[in-house]
């Protein structure tokens, strides 16, 4: 097995990769927000919450964009870029519906890109929930 298809948009190692990546990126988060804000288990708990639903929010964002809920922004937001400063504009697509089925092939290959985002999520929501337990226990 070569390299470049361990990364191919639908291995899946590039989603544990990109679960990986979402764990430790939120690391940082997790320490500067304790060692500047709050140095209890309750800010622990108030950053692995905030995390989780900044996590959650993209995994449903991801959600909707597969499903084509974003297309007419996508294509109203394309024509005006390609729109301003030509005199003559040249359009790639006719219609909204030309230019969803253009992305269709695209969406199928990325279809269960929200899978890290919600495991990840998740893991921060079991961070947030012990710290919780552990912070109402003392």
């Amino acid at each position: 097995m070569k390299i470049r298809e361990l990364f191919e948009e639908s291995s899946l190692f590039r989603k544990v990769c990109l679960c990986v990546g979402l764990l430790l990126a939120a690391v940082p988060l997790f320490l500067l927000y304790y060692f500047l804000v709050n140095k209890t288990v309750a800010g622990l708990a108030d950053i692995g919450f905030g995390i989780f639903a900044v996590y959650f929010g993209v995994g449903t964002f991801i959600i909707l964009s597969n499903f084509g809920a974003f297309d007419l922004i996508g294509y109203a937001s394309a024509n005006l870029v390609r729109n301003i400063g030509k005199k003559d504009p040249v359009r790639k697509y006719n219609d909204v519906i030309e230019y969803r089925d253009s992305k269709a092939e695209r969406r199928r290959k990325n279809k269960f890109l929200f899978i890290p985002w919600y495991i990840a999520s998740l893991i921060y929501l079991i961070i947030a929930i012990i710290c919780t337990v552990i912070f109402n226990n003392l």
